[in-house]
C-alpha cells in the first residue's frame, strides 16, 4: 500500500504566513496610507503562527514559542504595540525549578498555530500535537477565542477553551480516514504526518 503523502508542518506554517500577507494589501487597499517603499522588520517574536488583521493597519499576531500575543503596526513594523501574554488567563502559570532559590520557568507553552477571525472574536488553535519530546501535554490541546481589542480595551480570552476537539474528531466516524489517533502520537518533526 502506498503510503499518503503529507506537506510538512513547515510548509505548512509557511503557506499560511504567505496567505496571511497576501490578505495585507487587501486590508490595507481601504486606506489612504501609502504601502511602505522598502522592507518592513517586526521585532521581539521569531516564530509567528497565527495572525488576524485588527483594522487596515494593525494586526495580531501569536508565535509558537511562547503564549504572548503582539499587536503591530504594518506599515512602521519594529516593536509591538502592544503584548498580551494569555498565561494566566488560560490558567497556565510559571513552574518552580527543582534547585532551590532559582526563579521560575516559563508557564508550559501552548504552542499556538493558528488563527482565524469570525464574528467579532479571534479564534486560535494550538498544535493538539506531541512536544518536541513526543510526551502529551494537556495545554497544547486548546481551541479559544480572543475579543480584538482596540484603543480602550486590551485583548482577552473570550468564553471557555475548549479542550476536546481532538478527542471529539477522533471519536467522529467521519474523521476515520484522517487517522488522527495515529497522527497524534507522532513527533512532530517526524518524516509521516502528525498533528
Amino acid at each position: 500500500m502506498k503510503k499518503k503523502q503529507y506537506p510538512t508542518r513547515s510548509a505548512a506554517v509557511w503557506t499560511m504566513a504567505a496567505l496571511f500577507a497576501s490578505a495585507l494589501p487587501a486590508c490595507q487597499s481601504q486606506s489612504s496610507q501609502a504601502l511602505p517603499s522598502g522592507p518592513v522588520v517586526f521585532r521581539g517574536m521569531c516564530d509567528a503562527s497565527g495572525a488576524i488583521p485588527l483594522s487596515a493597519n494593525r494586526f495580531v499576531i501569536a508565535d509558537d514559542e511562547d503564549n504572548v500575543l503582539r499587536v503591530y503596526d504594518v506599515n512602521a513594523g519594529g516593536d509591538p504595540l502592544e503584548v498580551y501574554d494569555l498565561s494566566a488567563e488560560l490558567g497556565l502559570h510559571p513552574r518552580p525549578r527543582k534547585k532551590p532559590g532559582m526563579p521560575p520557568k516559563a508557564p508550559p507553552e501552548l504552542d499556538i498555530e493558528g488563527a482565524t477571525l469570525y464574528k467579532g472574536l479571534a479564534y486560535w488553535i494550538t498544535s493538539h500535537g506531541r512536544n518536541s519530546s513526543g510526551k502529551y501535554r494537556a495545554e497544547r490541546l486548546h481551541f479559544f477565542a480572543t475579543t480584538l481589542g482596540d484603543k480602550n480595551t486590551h485583548v482577552q480570552v473570550a468564553g471557555k477553551v475548549y479542550e476536546n476537539l481532538l478527542a471529539d474528531l477522533i471519536a467522529d466516524p467521519r474523521m476515520n480516514s484522517f487517522e488522527l489517533a495515529e497522527a497524534a502520537q507522532k513527533l512532530p518533526r517526524s518524516q509521516e504526518v502528525s498533528i
